[in-house]
């Protein structure tokens, strides 16, 4: 009978940036730090400014239920509350449970109106807040103490998959494989199963489990801001193509060259906010949590939105050389057509002037 912790993750991008030394201060989350449990940070993950824990909470879920909650910041801007909740039950109840907290509406509420509540209490330190929040939801069940985690795999492959596809019926064997194939695993006392919306992670070592949860944590949160650069560039995009569509005109060209120069300026400024968010965490001397990374950035999508991101980077780039290109060719026709003007009163200057 498995044992262990479901992990409930609730990520919101609440703006451009987070001041973590302001957070704390407000927040007073040096005492929080003292009662909260330790959290390791794995050798392996290096952070270029980590993840801080601004606070510790008792979290009310249905009933009399309470879940252990941290609250973290991350510098690029994105809120994450993570709740805790121990299980000891059979297969059966784990999927039941862990599919019930996957479709908890009631339960997303209150999570996203404590993070407006925490958000709006550090909003000093919130820089660039933005009107309207993206969120990310991810379950990771966490297993411990597993005999053999490989064994997990050849007796339990159905519940696997069915814990994380977030279903309570016994999937298609097509399906069951295509979900098995994000497994990894680096001793036999350890595997991790990944997938869009829940992760198992099964792991004899405490840190084993935590580098693995923050990888999954890092990677949402990565998820979230290439979603936010995909809708900015989208907007933008979308309004200049409207744009262009309309008759020609001469006040129309240059109106495009106002919002070529407002494209490229928000262009060179998620150019930089992509490199430094990708640039936010090194994995230090480990392979496998390396490729764990590459895995699991494939599995939630994460590779998807940096796709359309650097697509839509070079399309604006495109589209920007071509309104400044026209913009050229009209200034210069102007220029050219001045320079014509002033010769014919040159001309007629000579000419009708009495000898």
């Amino acid at each position: 009978m498995p044992r262990g912790s479901l992990r409930l993750l609730f990520l919101y991008d609440v703006g451009e940036e987070l001041d973590l030394a302001r957070a704390r201060a407000i927040l007073g989350s040096e005492e929080a730090r003292r009662t909260a449990p330790l959290t390791h940070q794995p050798r392996y993950l290096g952070f270029e400014e980590p993840p801080s824990l601004i606070g510790v909470d008792r979290f009310p879920m249905d009933g009399d239920t309470l879940a252990d909650a941290e609250y973290k910041a991350f510098s690029y801007g994105v809120f994450s509350l993570a709740l805790r909740v121990p299980f000891d039950q059979d297969w059966d109840s784990l999927i039941a449970h862990s599919v019930k907290l996957l479709e908890d509406a009631a339960l997303a509420r209150l999570a996203r109106r404590k993070a407006e509540e925490i958000t709006t209490r550090i909003g000093e330190a919130v820089r660039g807040a933005y009107p309207e929040w993206l969120s990310e939801d991810y379950l990771v069940i966490e297993i411990e103490d597993p005999a053999s985690a490989e064994q997990i795999l050849l007796e339990r492959p159905s519940e696997v998959a069915r814990l994380v596809r977030g279903e309570t019926l016994r999937l298609a064997r097509a399906e069951e494989q295509e979900v098995l194939a994000g497994t990894m695993s680096c001793y036999p006392s350890d595997v991790m199963v990944v997938g869009w919306a829940a992760a198992v992670v099964a792991d004899s070592s405490p840190e084993g489990r935590e580098g693995t949860r923050q990888l999954l944590e890092y990677a949402n949160s990565q998820l979230l801001e290439f979603r936010h650069y995909d809708a900015r560039l989208g907007s933008i995009l979308r309004e200049l193509y409207a744009l262009m569509q309309q008759k020609p005109g001469f006040f129309r060209r240059w109106r495009l060259v106002a919002e070529a120069e407002r494209l490229n300026h928000l262009r060179l400024e998620v150019a930089e906010l992509v490199e430094r968010s990708e640039n936010s965490l090194r994995l230090l001397g480990d392979m496998f949590y390396a490729r764990a990374y590459k895995m699991i950035s494939a599995r939630i999508g994460l590779n998807d939105y940096r796709h359309l991101v650097d697509e839509k980077l070079k399309t604006a780039g495109e589209m920007y050389e071509f309104l400044v290109d026209q913009f050229n060719h009209q200034r210069a026709f102007l220029l050219e057509a001045i320079v014509v003007l002033i010769l014919i009163i040159d001309l007629v200057v000579i000419f009708v002037k009495p000898h």
